[in-house]
């Protein structure tokens, strides 16, 4: 990893750059986020593993107070197309109808015995199959506080638990554009743009925690341990963003708590 990212492990992919400047010194920025597991643990001297994946996350692009450049807010994406999975569909409808011979019988010249038993019950089952696009994100844009473009993704459920994927197709659509101070186009890696990745501790899952000494495992596992377990887990967490360079990281045993979880500063794409 290059010392312009930071992130909570594999838990999170980020890249990106800014295109060429154009002859109104408009350049086009590309972001490329990629979500998946992670893992935790792995340190011998760790006595827990798990995994970590997120539910709900936010991507801000946000431009230095001291770069020469300005966002272009009517080129900001605002309708994210997320990119799409086809789904098969199942459906089985089953429906019932009574019919009633009597009249029938009745004109045949057939007994009153037959008659009674003549209203009989139908059933008819019916199985439809088709396919619909679904995305794997749900997702809005918005504003921060502090006037940066934003993204918030959270799950779709019909596929995932947890995000996973690219949220969109970073060289196709750019986040937004951006434009020299003065109008002119500056030169190849000379201004930067920071994408930063937050999300909530209650926007993190953490699953298959496990005490790695066996003769711990039983117990570990126990509900009456079950809050132990969790703040181990998050105490681990924490140490992580403490190594990649997060200072400021706050207490994680508090489900709002809001957390920066990856950040990068991008340049300006060379040849």
């Amino acid at each position: 990893m290059d010392n312009r990212t930071r992130l909570m492990n594999e838990t999170i992919s980020i890249d990106g750059w800014i295109g060429e400047f154009d002859a109104d010194g408009k350049a086009k920025v590309h972001v490329d986020v990629v979500f998946r597991q992670g893992s935790f643990g792995d340190d011998p001297n760790s006595p827990i593993r798990f995994k970590v994946a997120l539910t709900r996350a936010e991507i801000v692009v946000r431009v230095p107070d001291n770069e020469p450049i300005n966002v272009v807010k009517r080129s900001i994406d605002r309708t994210v197309d997320s990119l799409q999975a086809t789904q098969s569909v199942q459906h089985s409808k089953r429906s019932a109808f009574k019919r009633n011979f009597k009249a029938m019988f009745s004109k045949l010249g057939i007994g009153a015995d037959a008659e009674a038993s003549a209203s009989v019950e139908a059933k008819k089952e019916t199985d439809l199959q088709y396919q619909r696009n679904v995305t794997n994100f749900i997702a809005q844009h918005f504003t921060t506080p502090d006037s940066h473009p934003a993204w918030e993704f959270s799950t779709n459920t019909q596929l995932s638990k947890h995000l996973t994927g690219a949220p969109w197709d970073p060289l196709e659509q750019s986040r937004m554009k951006v434009r020299r101070s003065d109008g002119d186009a500056p030169k190849s890696g000379s201004v930067s743009v920071v994408i930063e990745v937050r999300c909530a501790r209650e926007d993190i899952l953490i699953l298959d925690l496990q005490e790695k000494d066996p003769d711990q495992q039983r117990l570990f596992k126990t509900k009456k341990n079950s809050a132990l377990r969790i703040a181990a887990a998050e105490q681990l967490i924490k140490e992580e963003l403490f190594k990649a360079g997060f200072l400021e990281v706050p207490d994680l045993s508090e489900k709002h708590a809001r957390l920066l979880i990856a950040d990068k500063i991008i340049l300006e794409e060379e040849d």
